[in-house]
């Protein structure tokens, strides 16, 4: 069984760890893995392959990437992609996510564009101030005031006029006081691990290297395989906030990362991977 990885070859992005770890998964399993990258140069023969599992980042999606075009070719050629262009296109979005979401009546925090709006919408609250494009929970913010909001926009988009990332729409979400945050693994009708993420004493984003590992409940595996299959992903890592026994959908991954670092993972998802082929 022959597995394609694709992975980005940044250097920053060397590093880290999880194509090794994608590779120990799968090999555990018994499939031959193939590691190509945005600079890799590809003939007909590298579509002799069982399956694509596509780890591109939202930069590759916004800037249609070598990796992003490498993906959309195998795609193209009728190669079953882990993750299909579409639902990664989805996730990389972050306002077309949750508006999908609103639309299928998923339950999640209350999200506003905030050049639609002209008064704040959640009086005396502070909400969360976040980009459509960004990635590792990176521009993400309190505010307290649509002036406040605004200035820090514009502070994005001076960095982005001198070549920075590109941010999309600026959203305004409401902020879920002191919930728990779970991240699961999940396809449409699986869930293969998840865990609760640490949040430490006045911090905005949890940190996901500092976990607990969870026994999920049949309702928080519902919710996170309904979030994969409205997003029309394969297998993705769902993060859900958890306040008094209501789940709110926040975020899907396509290409999660530090998650595949966990050796239990790495074989679970040896496991699901070569069973899908």
């Amino acid at each position: 069984m022959h597995i394609t990885l694709l992975y980005p070859d940044t250097p920053s992005y060397q590093h880290l760890g999880y194509k090794e770890a994608w590779i120990r998964g799968l090999e555990a399993k018994g499939a031959t893995v193939k590691v190509l990258s945005g600079s890799s140069t590809c003939t007909p023969e590298d579509l002799n392959t069982s399956l694509v599992i596509p780890h591109v980042l939202v930069e590759d999606y916004v800037h249609n990437s070598p990796l992003w075009q490498l993906a959309c070719w195998f795609e193209a050629n009728d190669k079953p992609l882990l993750n299909s262009t579409a639902s990664l296109a989805l996730t990389s979005d972050k306002y077309a996510t949750y508006d999908t979401w609103r639309q299928q009546q998923l339950q999640q925090p209350a999200t506003y564009i905030l050049d639609e709006l002209t008064e704040w919408p959640l009086p005396h609250k502070k909400m969360v101030l976040k980009p459509s494009y960004c990635e590792g929970g990176r521009w993400i913010q309190w505010v307290t005031s649509l002036v406040e909001a605004k200035k820090v926009v514009a502070q994005w988009n001076t960095y982005e006029n001198k070549g920075g990332e590109v941010r999309g729409k600026a959203l305004l979400q409401e902020y879920i006081e002191q919930p728990t945050c779970l991240r699961i693994i999940a396809s449409p009708d699986k869930c293969l691990i998840g865990y609760e993420k640490v949040t430490s004493p006045g911090h905005l984003l949890s940190e996901g290297h500092n976990r607990h590992n969870l026994d999920l409940p049949r309702e928080l595996k519902t919710f996170a395989q309904s979030i994969v299959k409205v997003c029309g992903g394969g297998l993705m890592g769902v993060d859900i906030l958890e306040k008094n026994g209501t789940y709110f959908a926040l975020e899907a991954n396509g290409p999660f990362g530090f998650d595949v670092t966990s050796t239990k993972l790495q074989l679970l998802l040896g496991s699901f991977v070569t069973n899908q082929v």
